[in-house]
């Protein structure tokens, strides 16, 4: 039995109630395994969500969460979670702003590699993202000499004009084998990971990308974007950058 993620499915899933099938204790701490989840556990890139777990005025933070090999997800608290919890449902809960400015971080960070790639055209390809807020940034391998200093400018004049269109972000599940991804945009010597979904994310105009991330819906979701820096970072191209979303928090 695999945990079911929902946030893959839905992004503004912020509450909801699992039934608890597992408890236990490992090298990382105490945990439990729940039958699905909202809380994205980090990695591609994104942080953790601020989450927590209640039942009978009881209350325990999530602090971290881990994919095991079987595609199971354990949670990892603060506290030992009461063997009164175990298989019965129970309510769980996602910190909403953090959950909204993290996923408009990750589509951001998307949006700003593609525009590069796709759009500009520039002879570099995106090989890490670090979608934290306040510390974000995209690196790149390829030509530096490709880089001047009019590519932030050019980059500002990319966004503003996809934003014209008003571009959805969708995502899809596909199977290892689909010929959707034969037209993606995939990491050198991609492959997928076994005990995961393979999930395909797509902002209007660009090229699907492999990406298990929370996402937005919409770019207009985004007060802004902004590039701050774009330079050789060791053998790499680093672009930091800077993102706010409307009626929320901004790093």
């Amino acid at each position: 039995m695999k945990t079911e993620l929902l946030f893959l499915e839905n992004t503004y899933l912020y509450a909801i109630l699992v039934n608890i099938i597992d408890i236990g204790e490992d090298e990382f701490g105490v945990f439990f395994i729940a039958d699905k989840t909202i809380y994205y556990p980090q990695g591609g890139g994104q942080p953790n969500d601020f989450g927590w777990i209640e039942s009978n005025r009881i209350s325990i933070k999530i602090e971290k969460a881990k994919y095991n090999e079987y595609g199971m997800i354990k949670h990892y608290t603060e506290t030992l979670v009461p063997a009164s919890f175990l298989n019965n449902e129970i309510a769980m809960h996602i910190n909403q702003d953090s959950r909204k400015l993290n996923s408009a971080y990750h589509t951001a960070g998307h949006w700003l590699s593609q525009i590069i790639n796709e759009n500009l055209q520039l002879p570099i390809f995106p090989v890490k993202g670090h979608h934290f807020p306040g510390e974000a940034y995209v690196e790149f391998d390829g030509d530096f000499s490709s880089i001047n200093d009019d590519t932030i400018h050019h980059l500002n004049l990319a966004m503003r004009i996809d934003l014209q269109t008003q571009p959805l972000v969708k995502s899809q599940i596909v199977s290892s084998d689909s010929p959707l991804l034969a037209n993606a945009l995939l990491p050198k010597n991609f492959k997928p990971l076994s005990n995961r979904p393979l999930r395909l994310v797509t902002i209007d105009g660009y090229k699907a990308v492999p990406c298990g991330g929370t996402h937005i819906e919409r770019l207009r979701e985004i007060k802004s974007v902004l590039p701050k820096q774009i330079y050789k970072k060791g053998k790499r191209i680093r672009l930091s950058y800077e993102c706010t979303v409307w009626n929320s928090v901004s790093c």
